[in-house]
């Protein structure tokens, strides 16, 4: 409980620091010098692809082949968007999965899988009407689950979760197609808390929907 208090601080925090910069930002603005649209409710999903720094030999005391730690990721947000530069974000991420087979007669198979929900906030800065980079700071309640598989005459399958609070950071750039629609890539990594909390490093490319 007390990470997540601290998380929550961390994320209020930067969104005040960023709300005190924002007036001395310029504005931008379309083609007919009208402002674009800067406040509101949006959504977004995002796909794409990332790599997990998880030890499996640590967390279940075996060794294994076939090491994969690479796989398909995804997130979905809901954010609200103060001004220009600065909006907050709740979402699922589903984090990239790490899998093995055993070396040993322990286990044939291991499984391990992340996934979080998130809160952050986040800086952006426009480019110019069609175009803005953006940053994040928040924080990541993980759920984290070890599957292991044993074929000793029959299959069995065990499993045992985890949770976990850690930080998490995101850079990326955002395409406004119009008013309403927007594509864009990002690069979001958690923080390592210990061998059974491991690092993550994710690319995304997504399309969000700005609420008129």
């Amino acid at each position: 409980m007390n990470k997540l208090i601290t998380g929550l601080l961390t994320v209020t925090a930067v969104a005040a620091s960023t709300f005190a910069m924002a007036d001395e930002l310029p504005l931008a603005q379309n083609a007919d010098n009208s402002v674009i649209k800067s406040s509101g409710f949006y959504i977004n999903t995002n796909t794409g692809y990332g790599k997990s720094d998880a030890d499996i030999s640590k967390m279940t005391n075996d060794s294994y082949s076939d090491i994969k730690k690479k796989s398909f990721a995804w997130s979905a947000n809901i954010g609200y968007q103060f001004n220009p530069y600065v909006a907050a974000e709740i979402g699922y991420l589903d984090l990239p999965k790490v899998k093995g087979t055993s070396e040993s007669v322990l286990f044939n198979d291991v499984k391990f899988s992340t996934d979080a929900y998130v809160l952050a906030a986040k800086a952006i800065y426009p480019i110019n009407a069609s175009f803005d980079v953006f940053g994040k700071a928040g924080i990541a309640y993980q759920s984290q689950k070890i599957s292991v598989t044993s074929d000793s005459g029959y299959i069995t399958t065990a499993t045992n979760s985890h949770h976990h609070v850690t930080p998490l950071f995101a850079l990326g750039a955002e395409y406004n197609v119009n008013q309403s629609w927007a594509i864009g890539l990002q690069g979001v990594t958690t923080v390592k808390g210990g061998d059974q909390y491991p690092a993550s490093y994710t690319a995304l490319a997504g399309l969000t929907y700005k609420f008129s």
